[in-house]
């Protein structure tokens, strides 16, 4: 091979690995969402003065319980409650849902979005919800939602504004703005045809892992390659020489 082409082939390999990296990096970016990483569904008789167990948890991820502050004390089924809401039109610090998360083995994760699945019975639940973290202390909001004040709704937060967060991070959940003083913001569950507290996202860590791994195979492959063709032109060369003799 000529230093010529071996420049060519040379260029034309760090481009593939560099579109390579952009496009895992752009469908991470540009992809509806993460995977699911916690899930807290409240089936069965529920007390909201009890912390609620992780449904489920991603392998590379570790969570807290979901508990309440603030509000009062009820009993349902297939539902944790969670009431009754302030009418308060501003944020009330006092009163939230909560729970912490972190990964298991030191990766970063990405957040996507918290979906939280409410029931409301009066027409008097809240009109807006916000999320907070412990990044910053709980000083400012991460999202905020209009609510329907009746009826279920899916609730969505957006965490995308979020860096890559490497260590446990305890998200804070408001209800405020009730349309009335006797209403809730129940969690359903998914025996009640609701699923719940979801919170999605990428370990970015994991992602970064894949991509080398698939760079040192290519990088083996290449190798391999150059190897095999440098045994070809030595073979080629003790022909000519032993046809010369």
């Amino acid at each position: 091979m000529t230093i010529l082409n071996y420049r060519k082939c040379l260029i034309w390999c760090l481009n593939a690995r560099l579109m390579f990296i952009v496009a895992i990096l752009l469908g991470s970016a540009h992809s509806a969402s993460g995977k699911t990483l916690v899930q807290y569904d409240p089936t069965d008789a529920q007390l909201s003065s009890n912390s609620l167990a992780p449904s489920f948890v991603d392998p590379g991820i570790m969570a807290g319980t979901l508990s309440e502050v603030g509000f009062g004390v009820f009993s349902n089924t297939n539902v944790l409650p969670v009431g009754f809401i302030g009418t308060s039109p501003v944020i009330e610090l006092n009163r939230y849902v909560t729970f912490t998360i972190t990964s298991s083995d030191g990766a970063a994760i990405r957040f996507d979005k918290l979906l939280y699945d409410k029931r409301s019975y009066f027409n008097h639940g809240a009109r807006n919800a916000s999320i907070r973290s412990s990044l910053d202390s709980f000083a400012s909001d991460i999202d905020v939602i209009s609510v329907d004040p009746s009826g279920d709704q899916s609730l969505s937060f957006n965490l995308g504004s979020l860096a890559p967060i490497a260590g446990p991070v305890t998200f804070r959940i408001y209800f405020y703005n009730a349309a009335g003083a006797d209403d809730w913001d129940d969690l359903a569950s998914t025996a009640s045809s609701r699923n719940g507290l979801r919170v999605s996202g990428t370990l970015v860590n994991a992602r970064l892992s894949s991509i080398d791994a698939v760079e040192n195979s290519n990088a083996d492959q290449r190798r391999n390659r150059r190897q095999g063709q440098a045994r070809k032109a030595f073979q080629g060369r003790v022909r000519v020489f032993g046809q010369a003799g």
